[in-house]
Parts: C-alpha cells; structure tokens; sequence
C-alpha cells in the first residue's frame, strides 16, 4: 500500500461528524463550504481501489490517511 497523511491540529470533529464526511451537500464549514469537496474525494480514491480513513478528537485535530494499493503502473505516474 501507498499511504498518504494529511494531518492538522484544528478543532477535530465528532464521531457522527466523521460519519457524515463524504456525504453530498455535508460541511463543517458554516457558511463557505458546499459539501462537496470530501465527496469528490472519497469517489476518487474509490475509482483508484483506495481507502479513505479518518481519525479525529476533538480540540487535538484530524489525520486522513488516503491508502492506495501499490501496482507496478504506479511507479510510472509522473
């Protein structure tokens, strides 16, 4: 597998909130976000035989870890 992380040290997020992520129209984000950012996402790992995983606690951050398998066509994206 090919791991990437994405980690902060923001306001975490809620049990039901990870839940939710991915979901059309969803947003932490009061009034910028339209939801569908994390849905974009999650459908292109999915399309690449990936994982999104998400650890959060709140007021201590989030770590996304974005896994893929890795394939010898892999080693030739540029």
């Amino acid at each position: 597998m090919i791991e990437i992380y994405v980690i902060d040290t923001g306001c975490g997020m809620t049990d039901e909130a990870i839940t939710r992520l991915g979901e059309p129209y969803f947003s932490l984000k009061e009034i910028k976000g339209t939801g569908l950012g994390m849905m974009v996402v999650y459908q292109i790992v999915e399309a690449m035989s990936g994982v999104v995983s998400v650890q959060s606690r709140l007021k201590n951050g989030t770590t996304v870890t974005l896994s893929f398998p890795f394939t010898e066509k892999a080693m030739f994206i540029n």
